[in-house]
Formats: structure tokens, sequence, C-alpha cells
């Protein structure tokens, strides 16, 4: 029987009858008592012995108590409730668990590894280990000069090729954050693609929500367009101009960006790390981790970007489907890179 199960079963539930006249610091030496020494004493001989009988052994040997005991009611400190009572006793057994904790002696490295991979803890760890290596992976992702000879070389030097290398950005991010880790949950977690996302969800709620929030994404991007600050951010392919042809074959590759972005965040990190951490917390690690890659941006899209993880993670749920974040995430930045290459090209 752990501690705290101990705690939770014979002591909490005690009537306060016993030492309803006892002082703060009654109360205080009662439970520093039972938090230090219960640890030593055989818990099998104890619990039989029933709750009200442990507190007359905890009062018993808690030692010299405050010197205002025994005086009149008048003169004695003030009592607590019971909701004090459980509170103090809380706080004094999640402190010992802290410093037993603390006080463990040092695992070693392959229990260490051992525990880091064990099956209950495999999936998270997968999930939390593969984001940040795909994260990195794709912040670093440029394509090196020799490469690109070597592309010129066997293709030709054409308008084609020189998109093809400049759309590196979202064809990397459509590949790390889309493609695998969808390969992962099926062939290694084998679980649905759905339950991470990829469904219809409520359509109504869907639709909706979508529609409500359409007009202020497109707003954004339009009045965003406009900073000179971001000029030299977006677009990501640098050969791409407002030529009708040409940003429609831009638009292709940001849906397929997107798409790969909105799983990974709000699908592959939030749906899968929510057992583990819980749905809230859940939203805010995708929440920061999709911000981290905004650094080096101008701040108001960093701060822009913890906004929308809240909000599209937020949509996942109500809607049950990432497709309402995807729409709307796709609109800015599709409506972001056309208003800048308007705007440079005049200003």
């Amino acid at each position: 029987m752990y501690l705290y199960d101990f705690y939770r079963e014979y002591f909490l539930p005690v009537s306060l009858s016993r030492v309803q006249k006892s002082t703060r610091q009654v109360y205080e030496q009662v439970v520093t008592f039972w938090v230090n020494e219960v640890g030593n004493l055989d818990i099998q001989k104890i619990s039989p012995l029933g709750t009200q009988q442990f507190v007359d052994i905890a009062l018993t040997k808690a030692g010299p108590v405050n010197p205002s005991v025994g005086k009149p009611e008048s003169e004695a400190p003030e009592k607590l409730t019971d909701d004090e009572f459980r509170e103090m006793v809380n706080s004094l057994v999640q402190m010992k668990i802290m410093n037993s904790k603390m006080n463990t002696p040092g695992i070693n490295a392959v229990q260490f590894v051992a525990d880091f991979v064990a099956k209950k803890q495999w999936k998270p760890t997968l999930i939390m280990l593969y984001a940040m290596l795909a994260m990195i992976a794709w912040k670093y992702l440029t394509v090196p000069i020799q490469l690109q000879q070597m592309v010129f070389e066997a293709f030709g030097q054409n308008p084609v090729t020189a998109f093809l290398l400049g759309s590196h950005k979202m064809i990397g991010g459509f590949f790390l954050f889309g493609i695998i880790p969808m390969l992962i949950v099926k062939l290694i977690l084998r679980e649905k693609l759905a339950e991470y996302g990829l469904r219809l969800g409520i359509v109504r709620r869907l639709l909706v929500n979508t529609l409500i929030f359409l007009p202020f994404v497109f707003m954004i991007g339009m009045l965003t367009g406009r900073d000179a600050a971001f000029w030299n951010v977006y677009p990501y392919n640098p050969v791409v101009s407002d030529a009708p042809m040409l940003f429609f074959c831009h638009t292709l590759t940001y849906l397929g960006y997107y798409f790969g972005w909105e799983f990974f965040f709000r699908g592959w990190m939030q749906h899968g790390l929510r057992d583990s951490f819980g749905i809230y917390n859940a939203i805010l690690v995708q929440t920061m981790a999709s911000a981290v890659l905004h650094f080096g941006h101008p701040m108001s899209e960093t701060l822009g970007a913890i906004a929308g993880g809240l909000l599209w993670g937020f949509l996942v749920l109500r809607c049950r489907s990432l497709w309402a974040g995807l729409i709307q995430h796709s609109v800015l930045g599709i409506t972001l890179d056309w208003f800048i290459l308007q705007n440079r090209s005049t200003g």
C-alpha cells in the first residue's frame, strides 16, 4: 500500500472530533509525525487499528505540543476547519513524497533506457522524440548547392525545376509532418488515422466554425501582407510570383504543406499525447511546439501562432476533425503570400 493511498483511505476520513479542541500546533504536530514516521511503521499492523486509534497513537507520540494546549478556548490559537486540515495534510504528504523522490538513489543508464521505452511509456516517448527530430529537420531544411547543380544537370535549368527546388520547405513539411507520422500511426502504433482527426467529424460544427473564422483569417492575411517585416520571410519559395499559373502551383504545394502541419500538431501531437498528458495539456504542448517553429519570424507572428494553436486545437475538439483548422490555416497562409507579392511589387 502506497503512502498516499494509506493517507487517503485511513486518515483523511477520520472524524475530527478527537482533536476538535486542539490548537493549530497540535494538528501540525500530529500530521507531521504521521508523515515523517508512518513510512517506518508496519502499515499492515496499523491499518486494522482504525483511524481513531491511529490518531491516538500519533497524538501520543507526537511529543510536546504548544504550551497553549489546555488553556481556555478564548486563549487558544485559531482552530482549523475540516478543509484547512485536509489541505495541510495534503501539502505535507506531497512534500514528503517529493522529498523521498529527491532522496532516492540515482538509476543507472540501463534502467533509465528501460524505463524510457517501457510499454506504458513508449507511445508518448515515440511521439515526442519524432516530433523533436522532425521539427529540427524541417527548421534547418535546405537544398545544398551541389544537389541543385545535380538536379539542373539531370533535368535542365528551367522554371519547373527551379520551382520544385524552391518548394523544399513545403514538400519537406508534407512528408516530415504528414506522411511519415501517418505511416507511424498505421504501421507501428496500429491505430486509425480517424482517431487523429482525419475524418469529417461533426459536419455541421465543421461548416459553421470554418465559415465563422474564414473572414477573420482572410483579413489577417491581407493586413499582414502589408507589413514589410514579413516580406523577407514569405513566401517560402523564392521563385514564386503573382503570375496566376505559378501562384496556383504554389497554392497546391502550400495545401500539402498545411495538411502536414495540421496533422502533425493538432493530430499527431495533440491526439497522440492526450491519454498521457490530458487533452488540455496536449493542446498546450502542440501550441508551444508550433510556436517554437516561428522563432526568428516577426514577434507578432509568433504570438499569433500561440493564438492559432489554441484556436485550432480547440476546433479539433469541437468539430472532432482537423479540417476546420486546416482550411483556415491554409487560407491564412495563401492570402498572406498573395498580398505580400502584391505589395512587394508595388512598394
